[in-house]
Parts: structure tokens; sequence; C-alpha cells
């Protein structure tokens, strides 16, 4: 899943506690600059489907310390939209 408007401040382990209160998650990878600064965007895998749709339906649009999330299936690299550099999950 790609999880989008991230605090800038949230960390991989924080999300993956977050998420894990849905399902079953396998990764959680809040994207970093060499600089160590967040990209504001996450990938996360979950064990299932069924656990990952839960966690679309369950956050996207929620508010995470005054950010309103974008949750959503993460798309293949070839499938994004021109300009969008996310390595493929």
């Amino acid at each position: 899943l790609f999880v989008g408007n991230l605090p800038w401040t949230l960390t991989s382990e924080a999300l993956f506690a977050r998420l894990g209160g849905i399902g079953s998650v396998v990764s959680c990878e809040v994207m970093r600059k060499a600089d160590g600064q967040s990209k504001g965007f996450a990938l996360a895998t979950f064990q299932s489907k069924d656990a990952a749709a839960r966690c679309v339906d369950e956050l996207h649009g929620a508010v995470l310390e005054g950010r309103k999330l974008t949750v959503r299936p993460d798309a293949p690299q070839k499938d994004r939209p021109k300009g969008d550099s996310r390595a493929a999950r």
C-alpha cells in the first residue's frame, strides 16, 4: 500500500505499530531522502489482501497529527503518473 501525506516526524516503527492494529503487517517503510528527511509517504505490505483492504477502508482520509492520510494500493512503477519516481513495491 501507498500511505501518503504522513507527518514529517513519523517513523517507520510508529507507522508499523499503527498499521498493525488493523492487520498483520509484513513490512512498512517511511521513505526518506539521502539526508534522512522523510519524503512524507510510506510503502506497507500486509500479510493478506483483506488486511490491506481494511487498512484502506479505515485509514484513507483519517487524520494523523493534523494531516489527512492518503491510503491506496500502490501502483506498479510502469502504471504511475509520469514524474512519480517511487521504487516499485
